[in-house]
């Protein structure tokens, strides 16, 4: 067993050392994220880019989204990676952001949304006082509304996932295959709700673990099965009626969040959920 470990764990260090390319891209509030290399979105009811988006105050580092006044604003920071996004051999995705939610009218409006380089993806929406994993099935996740909150996301193949709440492990979960672009946003996310909430920081970007964490990665190698391998063979099992989605709309433009069923929305094309949510029927990418 040991011997195993110790060659197993060198040879990752190896691999790592070799073919490893990391990355890290961060916005920390010292500009607008436009500014840094992120597209900004938004829109109303009458489409994409209508509108002044969500009223937008950048003071002492601390991004605040305020749409309040229209349940149709959205307004959020994308930026894709087509063949960028995923981590290499002995590499780590994470996913960092700082986030306050101060009011939400309706279901849920914050966002954050990432898709792998294979279209497999994952995205959180806020409510004020709990998060979901929307591509899971809405799989609630509680936290203390009205303060700052730290999250991250941890994945070594974009297949499984660990989401941790100022330090502590809250969910491991699965990302869901898509049809969507390499990207990921972040930012006031959903028509059809509306909300007041601030960002301090996000970042995301592909990283070398310590030693010590990469031998966590070879726990699953040496046991049989990893998590993921079977999220995957669960999921294969089901057909995307089974998950609640219905087949893509054929226009608008994938931001990797959510959309609502008008190919003139924020975003359009997507896998639309069945049901309602505020009021409105949603796609999702």
């Amino acid at each position: 067993m040991y011997p195993v470990l110790n060659v197993a764990l060198g040879m990752l260090l190896t691999a790592a050392a070799a073919r490893a390319s990391p990355y890290w891209i961060d916005w920390e509030g010292d500009d607008w994220p436009e500014n840094q290399g992120w597209t900004r979105v938004w829109g109303n009811w009458d489409g994409q880019y209508q509108g002044d988006g969500a009223n937008r105050t950048l003071e002492d580092g601390i991004l605040t989204y305020d749409s309040l006044y229209d349940l149709g604003v959205c307004d959020f920071s994308q930026m894709e990676r087509p063949g960028q996004m995923d981590p290499g051999p002995g590499e780590l995705f994470v996913m960092e952001w700082r986030l306050k939610v101060d009011e939400v009218v309706a279901f849920a409006d914050p966002g954050v949304g990432v898709c792998s380089d294979e279209a497999w993806a994952f995205g959180l929406s806020y409510a004020y006082d709990r998060m979901y994993s929307h591509y899971e099935g809405w799989v609630p996740i509680e936290f203390s509304p009205g303060v700052f909150h730290a999250y991250r996301l941890e994945s070594a193949d974009m297949r499984a996932y660990d989401l941790l709440v100022d330090g502590q492990l809250v969910r491991h979960g699965a990302f869901v295959h898509l049809v969507a672009p390499s990207e990921i946003a972040w930012g006031d996310a959903w028509q059809g709700a509306a909300s007041l909430h601030e960002w301090d920081y996000f970042r995301f970007g592909a990283v070398v673990p310590e030693p010590a964490a990469l031998l966590g990665l070879l726990i699953p190698l040496c046991c049989g099965r990893s998590l993921s391998r079977l999220a995957r063979k669960k999921r294969g099992r089901e057909s995307l009626a089974d998950r609640g989605f219905r087949p893509a709309h054929p226009t608008g433009a994938c931001t990797g969040i959510h959309g609502p069923s008008t190919a003139s929305g924020c975003v359009g094309r997507g896998e639309e959920v069945w049901g309602v949510k505020g009021g409105t029927r949603w796609f999702e990418c």
